[in-house]
């Protein structure tokens, strides 16, 4: 994982990505995690289209940017005093994508931000990083923004305010076998974009945050081949799909019966 203090990415963000055989197939399967920006396309390495789970997928992320605020402890109703603030660029999305690139892969972001300070600073970090953002869309509006309180013990909470992300729209995506989609874009449009890969015969992977109600996710669960939740979200995921990815925080993630743990590291922010 890629630590990145507090900014939160405006505007939703889609990203494609290709592989040129240097990355591995966990690699791969880490950048197909992505929740935070507007649409990730991978082209995997080969060795990780051997894998059934990656096999043709699309993917899709969101962008923000972040306010990150640290205390000791958050007690309901109370004012408590932060020890440190940061602003930083970020989003699940954006991070996923940026991580993409740092594997070795040609990532593009397809997204919206804001046309205020926010938005550049997150379009320039994108580029900094190696992510093509030929596809992000600046709006007049704010960018989103998203306010992060983490405690003593690195438990976090979020606050987002969606800004450009609420306005994204997507009618075509470029070809690629990874089609990552998250839901802190709208919903039609994460529908929509996951129709586009399907049909192009691209597999569909949803990171189903935050996990919404409605008959448009019961229709983007029939065009998505695999779902990754957290485990409060698997109690509440009731829409069969191929595979189900559940993250278990510091215990890993689990596959079907396959566990997979998580590397001991010294926390900084869940």
């Amino acid at each position: 994982h890629t630590a990145m203090p507090g900014y939160v990415y405006g505007g939703l963000i889609a990203s494609l990505v290709d592989c040129h055989g240097t990355g591995s197939a966990a690699a791969a399967g880490h950048r197909a995690q992505g929740r935070e920006m507007g649409t990730v396309a991978l082209q995997l390495h080969e060795s990780a289209a051997q894998d059934p789970l990656f096999a043709g997928l699309p993917a899709t992320f969101p962008a923000q940017a972040t306010h990150l605020q640290t205390v000791t402890r958050t007690p309901p109703g109370a004012t408590v005093l932060a020890s440190s603030l940061a602003h930083s660029p970020g989003g699940k999305g954006g991070n996923q994508a940026i991580a993409a690139a740092r594997a070795g892969a040609d990532t593009t972001m397809v997204a919206a931000v804001g046309q205020d300070d926010a938005g550049a600073s997150l379009v320039a970090h994108l580029a900094r990083n190696g992510v093509d953002t030929a596809g992000v869309t600046r709006l007049p509006m704010p960018s989103g923004t998203a306010g992060i309180v983490v405690d003593a013990a690195a438990e976090n909470m979020i606050v987002v305010a969606p800004g450009a992300n609420a306005h994204l729209f997507v009618d075509t995506l470029p070809a690629a076998d990874v089609l990552l989609l998250q839901l802190e874009i709208p919903l039609a449009t994460a529908l929509a974009a996951a129709r586009i890969a399907r049909a192009a015969g691209t597999l569909v992977m949803l990171n189903a945050s935050p996990l919404a109600a409605g008959t448009e996710l019961s229709e983007l669960a029939e065009v998505t081949d695999v779902v990754i939740v957290n485990e409060t979200e698997a109690q509440q995921w009731r829409w069969p799909v191929a595979d189900v990815v559940t993250t278990l925080g510091a215990r890993g993630a689990r596959r079907g019966d396959v566990v997979v743990p998580a590397p001991e590291v010294e926390p900084v922010d869940t």
